[in-house]
C-alpha cells in the first residue's frame, strides 16, 4: 500500500516540477518548485527513503526562502543542511545520490538565470533518475526522463531559439 501511495504522491510531485520549468520567472520557477519537494517529502517517506524525504524538505525549504532572499548566507546554510541531512539518515552509498543532486541545484537556483536552471537541471535529473530506480520511485523514474526531455525543450525553446 505505501508503495502504491508514494506514486500517487509521485505523480503530484511531477506535474508541479514539469510546470516549473515552463515559467519564464524565477519566483514562479520556485513555487512550482517548492509544491514538487512537499509532494516529495511524502513520497519518499512512504518508501522508506529517508535521505530523499530529508532533501525534498530542504528544497522546500530552500525554494521558498531564495524566492524570498538572495542573501548568500542562506546559500550556505542550505549546502551545510544538506550535507547535514545525508549523514544523519546516510543508508550507504545510494545516499550521496541525492546529495549531490540537492548541492549542485541549489548553486543553480541561487543563480538569477533562468537559463542556467532549465540547463543544469538535465544533469540533476539524471542524477534523480538513478536515485529513483534505486529506491523503487517508478513514478518519478519516468518523470525524471519526461523532465530532461522537457528542459531540454524548454532550454531550447525559451533561450536558445527566443523566437
Amino acid at each position: 500500500m505505501n508503495v502504491l501511495m508514494a506514486q500517487i504522491f509521485a505523480l503530484c510531485s511531477s506535474h508541479c516540477l514539469l510546470l516549473s520549468f515552463w515559467q519564464k520567472k524565477r519566483i514562479q520557477i520556485l513555487f512550482f518548485q517548492t509544491l514538487d519537494s512537499v509532494f516529495d517529502i511524502i513520497q519518499y517517506f512512504l518508501l522508506g527513503a529517508y535521505t530523499g524525504s530529508c532533501i525534498s524538505l530542504l528544497g522546500a525549504l530552500r525554494a521558498y526562502t531564495f524566492s524570498k532572499t538572495n542573501h548568500k548566507f542562506f546559500l550556505y546554510l542550505f549546502l551545510v543542511l544538506y550535507t547535514l541531512a545525508s549523514i544523519l539518515t546516510f543508508d550507504g552509498m545510494i545516499s550521496i545520490i541525492p546529495l549531490l543532486a540537492a548541492l549542485l541545484y541549489t548553486l543553480v537556483t541561487w543563480n538569477k538565470k533562468e537559463k542556467y536552471i532549465r540547463m543544469f537541471s538535465i544533469l540533476v535529473f539524471s542524477l534523480w533518475f538513478l536515485y529513483d530506480i534505486l529506491v523503487q520511485a517508478y513514478v518519478s523514474s519516468c518523470t525524471d526522463l519526461v523532465l530532461i526531455i522537457s528542459n531540454s525543450l524548454a532550454l531550447y525553446k525559451l533561450d536558445i531559439k527566443k523566437g
